[in-house]
């Protein structure tokens, strides 16, 4: 068979196949105390909301797509850079409108003046307008990927990076603007911001014929950690993805650099860490090893499995999984 990513023309993810029931139900019979674990990482935080969403995320359920852009906030605190820059280094840009296409420069000016300040923790409007280009860019991949940006996208071209400030100041939301700032901030104070670190860390390759992508959110030192910034806790999917992406890493290098496992969440202010041995056994395995060995057994004859439905793979996305976890 070939491999998924000549198919459809993208690699496969832990995400996307996590949406078969199938592959849930291999997972959940290896992992049998997974629910537990879980019940007992969220008894450990306070459930009440330290920061809870505003109006117009909550009304018009954005959680997703506040996420997105808070993904890349985090990216541009922690190292500098998004993954998103340069634009025209994406294909998604090709497709479109020479209209849109005319706010690559001057985002990217905006986002190129106002980084050192965001890092260097300044606030004020201008700091402000930089989570508004990131919003802005998050617009224009979903414009390209087919979906309906949050904010209907200009229909007149902008130069300057100046203009560009005026026009998002009136098209996002200062609520939520301001959310993110707050989302933004409490992470800064919360995680550590140790060397190395790595931002979107790829842990993805070959497993056979088939191509298995697997991109965390924020590697420190030996840390691999998930951000969440939905108003849920975690979810045994959250912690399989975990053990998947540092099992892969494994697989890969031959021996995993990642020794602990963590999420975060910034509206409880939740963080939790956990060794790979702790949490494997925790969860109902005998070790992050025997796990390995499963994984590498197992994955290709679930993904073979869940092969016989490419044409329902598509269909099976929804927008805020694009956009975000």
């Amino acid at each position: 068979m070939s491999n998924w990513k000549n198919f459809l023309g993208y690699e496969v993810t832990l995400t996307d196949l996590f949406g078969y029931k199938n592959v849930r139900s291999a997972w959940q019979a290896y992992l049998p105390l997974t629910k537990n674990c879980v019940s007992t990482i969220n008894r450990s935080f306070n459930d009440k909301l330290v920061i809870p969403p505003c109006p117009w995320v909550s009304k018009n359920r954005r959680y997703g797509y506040l996420g997105e852009v808070y993904d890349h906030a985090v990216g541009l605190l922690f190292a500098g850079r998004s993954h998103l820059l340069p634009i025209r280094k994406h294909v998604y840009s090709l497709s479109l409108s020479a209209q849109l296409q005319s706010l690559f420069d001057p985002l990217e000016d905006l986002l190129r003046r106002e980084t050192s300040a965001f890092c260097a923790g300044k606030k004020g409007e201008r700091q402000l307008d930089l989570v508004r280009a990131l919003v802005l860019l998050i617009d224009l991949r979903a414009k390209a990927s087919g979906f309906d940006p949050a904010v209907p996208l200009p229909k007149v071209r902008v130069q300057p990076a100046d203009d560009l400030r005026l026009m998002l100041r009136k098209r996002y939301p200062d609520e939520f603007i301001s959310e993110l700032q707050t989302l933004v901030e409490a992470t800064k104070e919360d995680l550590p911001q140790r060397k190395p670190l790595c931002y979107k860390p790829s842990f993805g390759g070959a497993w056979g014929k088939i191509e298995v992508a697997a991109t965390g959110d924020l590697l420190i030192r030996n840390l691999l950690l998930d951000l969440k910034v939905s108003v849920r806790l975690f979810k045994g999917e959250d912690l399989w993805q975990l053990l998947g992406y540092t099992a892969i890493d494994a697989d890969n290098r031959g021996n995993s650099t990642i020794q602990m496992v963590g999420g975060y969440n910034p509206r409880y202010r939740a963080l939790w860490t956990k060794s790979i041995d702790d949490l494997t056994r925790q969860m109902g395995a005998d070790s992050f090893k025997s796990f390995c060995r499963w994984l590498r057994s197992t994955l290709p004859k679930l993904m073979n499995e869940t092969g016989a439905g490419f044409p329902k793979v598509k269909s099976e996305f929804r927008s805020s999984d694009v956009m975000k976890r």
